[in-house]
């Protein structure tokens, strides 16, 4: 189900780097979904999930940021 991996929720970057995992309901990782963070400023950094599901933002300022995950589209989970 597509719907339950579109992601967003609030979280707070530490020291400049924001660590995003992504994941089915049954803790797969989701590999190449793509990964927006922005902040209220609004600034916003995107990318994509590596092999595990994982998205890493560096250099990003403190604060809290939304994350949306979106799966790749030949994703059918």
């Amino acid at each position: 189900m597509v719907a339950a991996l579109v992601v967003g929720w609030t979280c707070a970057a530490q020291a400049g780097t924001l660590t995003v995992d992504v994941h089915t309901p049954d803790g797969h990782g989701i590999a190449q979904a793509e990964v927006v963070v922005i902040n209220p400023q609004p600034e916003a950094a995107s990318g994509f999930t590596d092999g595990s599901g994982t998205a890493r933002f560096n250099n990003l300022p403190d604060g809290q940021y939304r994350v949306r995950a979106i799966p790749p589209t030949d994703n059918i989970h």
